[in-house]
């Protein structure tokens, strides 16, 4: 395994090694936040990856229970608790590139995997059950019947077809152009957007950990810092499928 890879590895074990630390720990008063099985299983995997220079990270539904008492739910949520799944698979190269920076060579050798999904259940006060999911993906044909971002977030789709949507309107568009993330970039939106410092205070602190801010950081650099400075690049360039603002 290279140099570059085998550090990614060791950095991203390091991380998962935090958010069980801090979300898989059973308190005195409550259960784990976050059940450790599918951590342990891509620990286990980063640990032994081969040495082929490709890293396939994927994980299925990271499930963590969160309360809902901040988050102005309707309807109700019972108990005021709510269980969010991310569920995750990216290929890394050894320069750490996913498939946004992929050359067209790496893409016909099918290392173009991306897909993170957040899904949210929960048991309203009337005993029924509730969810809803948001996908972030990848789409290489943005050539759509409306604008099509090359990396987007998307409300609704497959996670909820079929089920009752009552006098709700569920729509395909628009597409929400947002960066790509890696694992640790993924769990910080998670936290940040379903973890409450008022209530889940000893999870939230996680935030303020040096650790945890480092590899944050990181997945910054090497994720948000290229894909940002590639929208920058694309204002006039009439490639809207970059961000659908654009022209």
């Amino acid at each position: 395994m290279g140099k570059r890879v085998a550090s990614r590895c060791g950095q991203l074990v390091q991380f998962l090694e935090l958010i069980k630390r801090f979300f898989c720990e059973a308190k005195e008063d409550s259960p784990a936040v976050v059940q450790k099985y599918e951590i342990d299983q891509l620990i286990n995997y980063l640990n032994n990856v081969n040495d082929d220079g490709q890293v396939l990270i994927k994980c299925d539904r990271i499930s963590f229970r969160v309360s809902a008492s901040n988050m102005d739910a309707i309807p109700k949520i019972k108990g005021n608790k709510a269980d969010v799944y991310l569920s995750m698979r990216y290929d890394w190269k050894n320069d750490y590139r996913i498939r946004e920076r992929l050359t067209d060579e790496e893409k016909r050798k099918g290392t173009e995997i991306y897909d993170c999904n957040i899904e949210i259940k929960a048991v309203e006060e009337e005993g029924g059950h509730r969810k809803f999911s948001w996908h972030l993906d990848c789409e290489e044909n943005t050539n759509g019947k409306f604008v099509h971002p090359h990396f987007h977030f998307h409300a609704g789709g497959r996670k909820i077809s079929g089920l009752n949507t009552g006098r709700l309107l569920m729509l395909s568009s628009p597409r929400i152009a947002y960066p790509p993330m890696d694992l640790p970039l993924a769990i910080n939106f998670v936290i940040r957007n379903f973890v409450h410092r008022d209530n889940m205070s000893e999870q939230y602190a996680i935030l303020d950990n040096k650790e945890y801010k480092n590899a944050v950081k990181l997945s910054e650099t090497n994720i948000l810092k290229p894909y940002f400075k590639e929208v920058y690049e694309k204002i006039g360039s009439n490639e809207n499928h970059y961000f659908p603002i654009l022209l």
